[in-house]
């Protein structure tokens, strides 16, 4: 909504910006206390040793990068892990139209927006304002981009607009008349546009390492094991560092050493998630960390010898561990303000290509983005697409109690998440040139939160304003920030009075006379989401999955299962059971597939089994003969466990698919099967009629590949008439108000497996098909 338009992401980017000298830049890393006139840091943590680590990488030591204003205990405190949105001195650099350089100046008073001034009061880069018989103050001044900007810097980053002024921006000021074209480009942005629910492909939840900790959290802690993982792809781990001189990775702490193992370890009950190591975070470009690790991105970037030994001490780290990717989250190359230098951003790109290279697919690599342009211009995310997976966007933390030391933001009570300016920001990217397929959509389980200066004056219209952040939270116990499970508590005790903003997806509350908080729950969370499909996003992240509380109320707002969709608690956890139970299942069916009569097994596939009958539900398909046989083909880095053939039950009678072990996984189904009986003879078995069971204990899903995009024979039992039944039974209230997700659905072809008859064990058959099909169902049945 307009409300927000004053500072508005990349609309107007450095348009006449001007950096005021006596303006201290914002202590992102200190925890906002009580006082509007000053900013006290906590104290610093203490330094805790531990036992050396096998000599793969570095061991964590009393020296590695401590906060010393205790950023682990206060995370959100400041602009935080995933912020985007401060410029240099604290000054977000993104300015209404009035800031335009179209002001005056005078004897004394300078241009505010630092362009010359001339002895006729004007501001301007060009020589009728900045030449020597014309100019009275700032005569050395050069444009951001364009004609009068400094040789060699005239054009736009990200491919934006330069303005006739000489400023870069997205918005018609300056891709409209007078935008110079060979400096960037002169059309506005071309938004995607999709139908259906590309951002369902992946969803990535970030976990804490200090979420745990008594010291930094006093009340809900949790563990890894303690997460809600319902309905995740991916789950990123927060954060490792790595040595300034030698490169090598290292822990952030020696508790978070303990916990890579358990982390990873949650593969072994979800098999069908894979967990990364994020590599950074926003403390680790701190000033005052011992070492020194300020500059030791750009350094570790700055010469191929330095970068070979950071991904090899890497590799080392993730095969150690069992992590399956890699989250480079620097904030931020090339930023001077964050101890960045120029060749950051060509470096940077070398650093993925190379990773790229070494590893090829055998381990992921994304990079964590903000949406400012003030830091999204130090990297070169076109280049960069090409090796990245994708990158993951911190579309939260727009505002916060660090606008009051902006010039252009003020004192004034602003959302610290909104669509308005979130699509804005993406702007940028899509300028750039980089595939919306390629772009992860952050969600924040947190609020920011104010202290209103009139408590009559709550309306995020830029005219109410707060005195300082909102009071710390009973267990985050950090000023300006509350977690969603404190909010909810809140709400939850009756204080609160909500609002909603539903064109801006914005929500907020007041509660103890004074105190204002902004947060996502149900319907923001869905907006967001449905926002994210109609720009074909490709997939959603949350920071963090520790701030939700221990009924997962957040999650259940993801999924669309939450209070606000009228499913109860006790439903919402069966819900999620018989999801968690269906993603499993197709987890496994996408690993293996059976190959035609003769056929070998897919290039990096290996063989399993062999057989000869029928498959399941492939009516068409012959019976292999004159000694033919088709292949079971897994694919690379599944684990398949102890198998064998059960079902067979003797000559001339009908074969039932029954394991022995009832958590065996039922991998394939056919009529026949080879087998060594007790004396080590192999026996030809098949069936009249009916299928025999291929059970697998310990059988674990590829978190490499899959086959997910083949035909897998003996796969898919359900048709769109089933699902379209689905709906009409009543699995949900939330069905009934047309709340019905891909997630609800595929819970449903979870309980319509668990209830077929001719199953046992964890039954493979239609889930592939089924789930595809419940995206499809959704587009073409729901509302």
């Amino acid at each position: 909504m307009c409300w927000y338009l004053s500072a508005i992401v990349a609309t107007g980017l450095l348009a006449g910006a001007s950096v005021d000298a006596t303006t201290d830049s914002i202590p992102h890393t200190q925890s906002l206390t009580t006082s509007t006139a000053k900013w006290e840091p906590h104290p610093p943590l203490p330094r805790n040793s531990s036992k050396a680590l096998a000599a793969l990488f570095q061991a964590y030591s009393p020296d590695t990068p401590v906060f010393l204003n205790h950023e682990l205990a206060n995370r959100l405190a400041s602009n935080g892990t995933h912020s985007s949105q401060m410029s240099l001195n604290g000054k977000d650099v993104v300015l209404d139209k009035k800031a335009l350089p179209l002001g005056t100046c005078a004897p004394g008073t300078p241009c505010t927006n630092g362009a010359c001034c001339s002895k006729t009061g004007v501001c301007s880069y060009a020589p009728s304002s900045c030449a020597p018989k014309n100019c009275i103050s700032n005569c050395d001044a050069k444009a951001p981009c364009g004609q009068y900007a400094a040789k060699g810097e005239g054009n736009c980053p990200l491919n934006v607009c330069c303005s006739e002024f000489g400023f870069c921006g997205t918005t018609t000021d300056f891709c409209g008349k007078g935008c110079q074209k060979d400096y960037g480009s002169c059309e506005e942005v071309k938004r995607p546009s999709c139908l259906g629910n590309s951002a369902n492909g992946r969803r990535i939840g970030y976990y804490e390492g200090w979420a745990g900790d008594p010291s930094a959290r006093p009340c809900d802690r949790k563990l890894p094991t303690d997460l809600d993982l319902t309905g995740l792809t991916h789950l990123n781990f927060a954060f490792a560092f790595f040595d300034p001189k030698s490169f090598s990775i290292t822990p952030m702490t020696d508790t978070t050493a303990k916990l890579y193992k358990s982390f990873t370890g949650l593969k072994d009950k979800h098999q069908w998630l894979e967990t990364w190591i994020s590599i950074g975070g926003w403390s680790f470009n701190n000033d005052g960390n011992n070492p020194d690790t300020r500059t030791a991105f750009s350094r570790m970037v700055g010469s191929a010898a330095n970068r070979r030994a950071f991904i090899s001490s890497l590799e080392n780290f993730m095969q150690t561990y069992g992590f399956n990717g890699v989250d480079i989250d620097w904030e931020y190359p090339a930023a001077h303000d964050r101890g960045g230098v120029a060749a950051d951003t060509g470096n940077l790109a070398e650093l993925v290509a190379e990773m790229r290279a070494a590893w090829g697919k055998s381990y992921g690599i994304t990079a964590t983005l903000p949406l400012s342009y003030w830091y999204l211009q130090g990297f070169d995310v076109k280049t960069m697409q090409e090796y990245v997976d994708w990158f993951n966007v911190m579309s939260y933390d727009i505002h916060g109690v660090w606008d009051a030391n902006t010039r252009f933001q003020g004192q004034y009570i602003r959302p610290h998440t909104n669509l308005t300016e979130i699509k804005q920001g993406l702007d940028l990217l899509w300028m750039a040139g980089v595939a919306p397929e390629k772009v992860t959509l952050g969600v924040g389980w947190y609020g920011r939160s104010f202290t209103l200066a009139d408590p009559s004056c709550s309306q995020p219209n830029g005219v109410c304003q707060f005195t300082e952040g909102g009071k710390p939270g009973r267990c985050t116990n950090s000023a300006g920030t509350l977690s969603i499970a404190e909010i909810k508590a809140i709400i939850a005790s009756g204080a609160a009075t909500q609002y909603l903003d539903s064109e801006a997806a914005v929500r907020w509350m007041t509660w103890d006379n004074n105190q204002w908080v902004s947060y996502d729950d149900g319907a923001t969370t869905l907006q967001k989401i449905q926002a994210a499909n109609s720009l074909c996003l490709g997939g959603i992240m949350i920071w963090a999955l520790d701030q939700d509380n221990s009924k997962g109320s957040a999650m259940n707002d993801l999924l669309g299962i939450g209070e606000a969709n009228g499913v109860s608690e006790a439903a919402a956890r069966e819900y999620k059971e018989q999801l968690n139970n269906a993603t499993l299942q197709s987890a496994i069916a996408s690993s293996c597939y059976w190959t035609l009569c003769d056929e070998g097994c897919n290039d990096g596939y290996f063989d399993v089994t062999e057989a000869k009958g029928q498959v399941t539900n492939v009516q068409k398909r012959p019976i292999c003969s004159n000694g033919q046989l088709q292949t079971l083909c897994c694919a690379p880095g599944t684990t398949v466990g102890k198998c064998e053939w059960e079902g067979f039950r003797g000559v001339g009678l009908p074969c039932t698919p029954v394991c022995s072990d009832p958590e065996a996984a039922i991998v394939a189904r056919n009529s026949n099967s080879y087998t060594n009986n007790e004396f080590d003879q192999l026996m030809d078995l098949t069936c009249t009629g009916g299928y025999q069971a291929f059970c697998c204990s310990g059988f674990v899903p590829s978190s490499k590949t899959n086959t997910k995009n083949k035909f897998l024979y003996g796969q898919g039992i359900f048709n769109k008439l089933d699902l379209a039944r689905i709906k009409s039974r009543d699995l949900a209230k939330g069905a009934r108000d047309d709340t019905l997700t891909v997630a609800i659905c595929a819970a449903a072809v979870g309980v319509l497996i668990a209830a077929a008859p001719f199953t046992s064990g964890l039954s493979l058959i239609g889930i592939s098909e089924a789930l595809t099909l419940c995206h499809r169902w959704n587009s073409s049945f729901g509302s």
